[in-house]
């Protein structure tokens, strides 16, 4: 007998502060870890025990697959500050000998891009606005994908979003014409698989819903660059989620943006039912 579990360690270690927690699959296969923080040296230590149980408190093989591991600290911060409090794009033009707000060349935006530690983080291709998915766009939105017909707010910038095939989730392409870069952005409410997702280019960040506090503004940054600010609350009676997003990017200390944009305000998402035919798992008579 071969068993597949698949765990997302990342989202515990930004979260738990030494105790000890268990996950069980079917009660028969169980998880049990600790994770503890070395701020020093941005590790964390995990001690992992599996164990086969076929009898309610009889578990036979326990094995140990980590004792006192030392694993790499993820960015668990949602606000990253930036790299170097004195960074500014002002002063870095002025070091090249660049006029104030002049368009930059290719090669001087990804040598911007190195100053302010971005680089890694960013796709390896950008996001185009003239391109699929976000082609087309009317008012900055395509949301040909929701089947749900939506009025949605005109965006007044170089940004153009995508609503998903639930109605629940946007991925925008931030357009950035001075520095020749363009950001892919994107907050997703899975209310079927209880997940709240959000990211930046390649830094992402998952976390049960059940974690977030309702109503609560979150700011999610890349290096205090690019930022994603959101409250999502959820709308029982009305089978709704009502969001608030706003996108900026901010290239001073002082956080003077070269843009900054409200995506949507008090919006209303519908909650779509939930699709569970091809998860394998149906209960007769459950809707």
């Amino acid at each position: 007998m071969v068993v597949f579990m698949s765990f997302n360690f990342f989202v515990y270690s930004c979260f738990l502060k030494g105790e000890v927690i268990e996950e069980r699959l079917q009660e028969i296969f169980r998880i049990k870890f600790k994770i503890q923080k070395l701020s020093d040296q941005k590790k964390f230590i995990l001690d992992l025990d599996f164990s086969i149980c076929l009898e309610k408190n009889v578990c036979n093989p326990t094995l140990t697959m980590f004792k006192d591991q030392l694993i790499p600290e993820p960015l668990c911060d949602l606000d990253m500050g930036f790299k170097s409090e004195n960074m500014s794009l002002f002063e870095w033009m002025e070091d090249k000998g660049l006029q104030i707000g002049q368009s930059l060349s290719t090669a001087l935006s990804e040598e911007l891009m190195e100053y302010f530690g971005l680089k890694p983080f960013l796709n390896e291709e950008q996001c185009d606005r003239n391109e699929i998915p976000y082609r087309g766009a009317a008012n900055g939105w395509n949301n040909s994908a929701c089947p749900v017909s939506l009025s949605l707010p005109k965006i007044h910038s170089t940004i153009s979003c995508v609503l998903s095939s639930q109605c629940t989730g946007v991925t925008c392409c931030v357009e950035v014409g001075k520095i020749r870069k363009a950001f892919t952005v994107y907050v997703d409410i899975d209310g079927c698989n209880l997940k709240l997702s959000f990211g930046i280019e390649k830094r992402h960040l998952e976390i049960p819903l059940i974690d977030y506090n309702w109503g609560t503004e979150e700011t999610f940054s890349l290096l205090g660059v690019i930022k994603l600010r959101f409250s999502i609350h959820d709308l029982h009676g009305e089978k709704k989620y009502l969001l608030n997003l706003k996108l900026s990017v901010c290239l001073e200390p002082d956080e003077s943006c070269l843009l900054s944009s409200t995506i949507l305000e008090n919006f209303k998402l519908p909650k779509l039912d939930c699709d569970w035919s091809d998860s394998g798992f149906k209960i007769p008579g459950f809707q």
